[in-house]
């Protein structure tokens, strides 16, 4: 009875969200020890080479910095909105592990590009929260334009989710590692609408708005410390990887394409904030409403 079918199922889904979670954890040390060699290198630098054999266990030991730097009182925390974001991101954090485990795991994946979009935009909200509650007007100047960037991005998303969907009459993620190969053949106009808009998402450069020119601040996070600013550093770079995967699934399919090709996105991400220089606002919205929407719109024409 403790092992019926659907008890099976979700001690499985369990099991392998944990392990997901500690294997992205171990990745994301990774992930963040190589942007950080591949800025140093780009700019003539070395970059961390001090702990461990060329620098390895640098992210290892910045994450016990982080923890040991508890203070008494939770004074990073400056309201109730503050620790809701939070919590908020915590529990983005645990729906992206399920969503892949069950991805992973072969399970029932009906409506999971529905799903994808109700977390991320929930992400916005997340970032809105952590920036107004922070009791610091550079934090709420970095959650208004968070809040402006979500309206011009989420469309094109929500359109370019749309199409994929009817590619494969539906919205069950596994459709695309079996039967929709190559889909970037068909749908080029809504790549690189797709890989534009990844930067806008995760907030990278050119179109890192949560930080700004004219303020010497690091954005919403600059009232957080020790756990809730690891909180929000592993939400970050967990995004990145998750959309880099989810990049390689839906518009190259296959199974060790899809492992290749995550590595070349997480370097596009690298890359991106490597090269580019900041966009200033305004000319993001131009960019989004009077020209990457109207090409989005010729290039389904054309494919149609």
């Amino acid at each position: 009875m403790f092992f019926s079918g659907e008890s099976w199922r979700f001690y499985y889904v369990l099991g392998l969200s944990l392990l997901v979670f500690i294997v992205f954890m171990v990745n994301i040390a990774f992930i963040v020890l190589m942007e950080r060699k591949a800025m140093a290198y780009s700019q003539s630098r070395k970059g961390p080479n001090k702990v461990g054999f060329c620098g390895l266990f640098q992210s290892f030991a910045d994450f016990l910095k982080l923890v040991s730097k508890m203070k008494g009182k939770m004074t990073s925390i400056r309201g109730s909105m503050s620790a809701v974001s939070l919590f908020w991101c915590g529990g983005l954090v645990i729906a992206l592990m399920v969503l892949y485990s069950s991805c992973a795991g072969n399970l029932n994946t009906e409506n999971w590009l529905l799903v994808y979009l109700i977390l991320f935009a929930m992400g916005g909200y997340c970032n809105m929260l952590v920036g107004w509650g922070s009791f610091n007007k550079y934090s709420l100047l970095a959650a208004v334009r968070v809040c402006m960037c979500s309206i011009c991005y989420d469309a094109i998303l929500m359109c370019v989710m749309i199409v994929l969907g009817l590619v494969v009459s539906g919205y069950n993620i596994l459709e695309f590692v079996e039967h929709s190969w190559m889909n970037i053949l068909l749908f080029p106009g809504c790549f690189v609408c797709w890989m534009i808009f990844l930067l806008v998402e995760t907030f990278r450069v050119p179109f890192d708005y949560l930080e700004g020119e004219s303020e010497t601040v690091s954005g919403v996070n600059v009232e957080y410390n020790h756990i809730p600013f690891l909180i929000l550093y592993v939400y970050e770079y967990l995004v990145i990887f998750f959309l880099s995967w989810f990049t390689s699934l839906v518009f190259f399919g296959g199974n060790m394409m899809v492992v290749v090709l995550t590595v070349f996105h997480l370097l596009f991400f690298i890359l991106a904030r490597a090269t580019f220089a900041r966009c200033r606002f305004d000319v993001f919205l131009n960019l989004t409403w009077k020209y990457l929407l109207i090409f989005f719109i010729f290039s389904l024409l054309v494919v149609v």
